[in-house]
């Protein structure tokens, strides 16, 4: 923490509580976590925000990135949703697919899929 904590300084940013809490998770877990595994751990009551959710609620189809932020008193809040993110190899959107087992060429070919399935509800 001693580090995060000299870095922001440093910079002249910010350690935030909630960055703290967050940086503290991480810390005490020893291994890569989730945006999930650190919301269960740091707010483990109470509904959970759903990318899903946003996703169905702004009509988006296809693909998209749904981008979360947590406050400080621990409320999960949906920050953004692209609808047209960059796909490249090691962009956010490749990388997220990375980290639940998807390899870049099976986003790839998932999107191209469907765009294939895709209909129109009307043509203007």
């Amino acid at each position: 923490m001693a580090v995060a904590e000299a870095l922001c300084a440093e910079r002249g940013q910010r350690l935030t509580p909630i960055r703290r809490k967050v940086l503290g998770t991480l810390l005490a877990s020893h291994k890569p976590l989730g945006a999930y595994e650190i919301i269960d751990q740091l707010a483990p009551r109470g509904p959970r925000p759903a990318p899903i959710t946003a996703y169905r609620a702004l009509e988006l189809s296809g693909y998209a990135r749904i981008d979360l932020r947590m406050d400080d008193a621990g409320h999960v809040w949906v920050l953004e949703a692209n609808p047209n993110p960059q796909i490249a190899k090691g962009e956010d959107f490749a990388a997220s697919a990375e980290k639940v087992g998807m390899s870049y060429e099976a986003v790839l070919q998932r999107i191209v899929n469907l765009g294939l399935r895709w209909q129109p509800e009307s043509v203007a």
